[in-house]
């Protein structure tokens, strides 16, 4: 019997992981782009993603105009990297670009104050931004689509994959399963990943002892529930589950 093929599925991430690339390489696939409805517009700032790929399942959840969006995904893929490297990667760049990845904390009111993240992230050379960035909306985001079970009622299982960006190319096969590319096309999928995939270049094994110690004692909850992990795992939240 032949596995039907997906129709929506949204990739997210904490930022910095690889999402673009990857939802921009699918989409010729089938239908993975994220898009704020208009409703979602006039009710809040236009800055505001809440269906953007860095969205906590409980925003989402808790959020959502519009009740029918978990429902009416396929699946979802969770990409996540090294939180110490995406850090790296966010707070070399332009501080518009961390609050860009960040500003989806901001919309639920319930959150801001638990969320609320610095916005002198960048703040000279004088300062260690290691000393003044909040890093709790990278476990947040993480622990909420790996723990968090949604208010509303789920009409079929929600499949949700956890692959992790510095694996991706071993594990391109399995996640072309996941996604359900056609087997005529499978190949094609899997050989785009190997021939577009970029090795990450923030290490933050190339910081000072102390900066790597600051990230690592910071991350070590996270690190440790994304080691045992592994490269790839898929959680299925079905709809008894739900209220």
């Amino acid at each position: 019997m032949s596995i039907q093929t997906r129709k929506k599925v949204r990739f997210f991430s904490h930022g910095m992981s690889g999402t673009t690339w990857l939802t921009s390489l699918t989409t010729s696939f089938f239908d993975c782009a994220h898009r704020s409805s208009p409703e979602l517009k006039r009710i809040h700032p236009p800055s505001t993603r809440l269906l953007g790929p860095h969205t906590p399942l409980n925003i989402v959840d808790e959020c959502c105009v519009d009740r029918n969006y978990l429902n009416s995904l396929d699946a979802a893929c969770i990409v996540y990297a090294d939180p110490r490297n995406s850090l790296i990667s966010l707070a070399s760049n332009s501080r518009n670009r961390v609050e860009a990845h960040l500003e989806h904390l901001y919309t639920a009111p319930s959150h801001i104050e638990r969320y609320k993240c610095r916005t002198d992230v960048l703040v000279g050379p004088e300062e260690d931004p290691f000393d003044v960035l909040n890093f709790d909306p990278f476990s947040d985001f993480f622990n909420s689509w790996l723990y968090h079970v949604p208010t509303m009622h789920l009409e079929k299982p929600l499949e949700i994959g956890f692959l992790k960006y510095e694996k991706m190319v071993e594990n391109r096969h399995e996640l072309a399963n996941f996604l359900r590319i056609p087997e005529e096309r499978k190949e094609e999928y899997c050989d785009q990943i190997l021939t577009t995939y970029r090795p990450r270049t923030s290490n933050y094994g190339s910081l000072p002892t102390l900066q790597q110690d600051k990230l690592t004692k910071i991350f070590q909850p996270l690190l440790e529930t994304q080691s045992g992990m592994g490269d790839f795992q898929v959680r299925v939240i079905n709809p008894q589950e739900t209220i």
